[in-house]
C-alpha cells in the first residue's frame, strides 16, 4: 500500500504541475499582454474613461497598478492552490504579512510621493505576496512555475516589446500614427 499511495501522490503532483503550467501561462500571458497594451496606452483609456481629468501623473500611476496586478495573478494561481490544500494557516500568515507590508510601504511613501507612492506600495506588497506563495507552494506541494513555462511567458513580453520597436520604427519613418504609441 504505501508505495502505492505514493504513486498515487506522485500522479496527482503531475497533473497538478501540469495544471499550474497551463493556468500559469494562460493567465500571466494574458496579464502581461494587458500590461503591454494598458502600458503603451494608458493615457488613451484614461481620457476615454475620465475625459480631460487625466494628466501625467494619473498615467504613472495606472502604469504602477497594471505591474501590481502582474503580481495579483500569481496570487489567484497560488493563493487558489494553497486554498484548496487546506493552507489556511499559512494562507493567512502570508495575508498579515501584506498588511505589514502595505502599512509600512504606504507609511513610508505616500509622504513623500502621495498617490504614487500608494502604488509603488501596491506593487511592493503584492509582489512580496506573490513571492511567498509562490516559495510556500513549492515547498509545500511541490508545484510551481517550471522554467520553460517561466522562459516562455518572459519570451512572450520580450517579443511584445520587440513588436512595439519594430512598429514604432516603421511609422516613424512613414510618419503614422498607431495606437500603442
Amino acid at each position: 500500500f504505501p508505495s502505492h499511495d505514493s504513486r498515487m501522490l506522485h500522479q496527482q503532483n503531475k497533473e497538478l504541475n501540469n495544471l499550474i503550467q497551463i493556468v500559469g501561462k494562460l493567465l500571466i500571458g494574458g496579464v502581461l499582454g494587458l500590461l503591454f497594451v494598458t502600458y503603451f496606452n494608458g493615457g488613451l483609456l484614461l481620457k476615454v474613461i475620465y475625459g480631460n481629468q487625466v494628466n501625467e501623473n494619473s498615467v504613472l500611476i495606472f502604469n504602477w497598478l497594471m505591474v501590481a496586478f502582474v503580481a495579483m495573478s500569481f496570487n489567484f494561481i497560488f493563493g487558489t492552490l494553497l486554498t484548496a490544500g487546506g493552507f489556511m494557516k499559512e494562507l493567512n500568515t502570508i495575508a498579515f504579512i501584506g498588511v505589514i507590508c502595505t502599512v509600512f510601504a504606504n507609511g513610508c511613501l505616500i509622504p513623500s510621493f502621495g498617490a504614487l507612492g500608494c502604488a509603488i506600495a501596491a506593487v511592493v506588497t503584492q509582489t512580496v505576496v506573490s513571492v511567498l506563495l509562490v516559495v510556500f507552494a513549492k515547498k509545500r506541494l511541490g508545484a510551481g512555475l517550471n522554467i520553460s513555462a517561466a522562459l516562455l511567458i518572459i519570451g512572450f513580453f520580450i517579443a511584445l516589446l520587440f513588436c512595439k520597436w519594430g512598429l514604432s520604427f516603421m511609422t516613424s519613418l512613414y510618419n503614422y500614427s498607431l495606437i500603442i504609441d
